[in-house]
């Protein structure tokens, strides 16, 4: 019987419910971002979509997931435009939320996927393991609308940790 009420646990979680993560039920965000493994500035852009709450009784409950798709592309370097770092990610953010009417938000995140580094006109693509910490700041009274997000995350890929630094504009669903 233990092992049967994990996978009632998923089973709940994964169901359509009214009830979302900061009463919203998808993000997105669109961001510059910088690599400083090799010094390169791009985009960064993900997606998000919350999990619904285990029950309605616990709406106010400090428990807000997300599944995450990340892309971020940094490719501009001011030396000699030759680098390029591509990350292809998908994970789970953890979002400190205490109330529905919360402004300021900081999550945390871990993403497993791929990256593709191009330095020199070599290019090496390798699996990736992303973790990582941001806030963001909801501009309106209603957790739904528009908000600024701000995230650092470390990329690390067999041989190298390239840490990632992103702020841009956020909107919720």
């Amino acid at each position: 019987m233990r092992i049967r009420r994990p996978w009632l646990a998923v089973l709940i979680l994964l169901s359509p419910s009214a009830a979302h993560a900061h009463d919203h039920f998808a993000d997105a965000c669109v961001a510059a971002a910088a690599s400083f493994s090799n010094p390169v500035i791009g985009f960064h852009v993900t997606f998000a979509k919350t999990v619904p709450e285990l029950d309605a009784k616990f709406k106010e409950e400090v428990k807000r997931v997300s599944f995450i798709g990340d892309f971020s592309w940094q490719g501009w370097d001011p030396g000699d435009g030759e680098d390029k770092d591509v990350n292809f990610l998908t994970g789970v953010r953890y979002m400190f939320v205490a109330s529905h009417a919360q402004k300021k938000i900081p999550f945390v995140q871990v993403l497993v996927g791929g990256t593709h580094v191009k330095t020199n006109g070599v290019g090496d693509t390798d699996p990736a393991v992303a973790v990582g910490a941001g806030f963001e700041y909801i501009l309106k009274d209603s957790p739904k609308g528009w908000g600024i997000r701000v995230q650092a995350d470390y990329i690390v890929r067999p041989g190298d940790v390239s840490p990632r630094l992103s702020a841009g504009i956020a909107k919720r669903w």
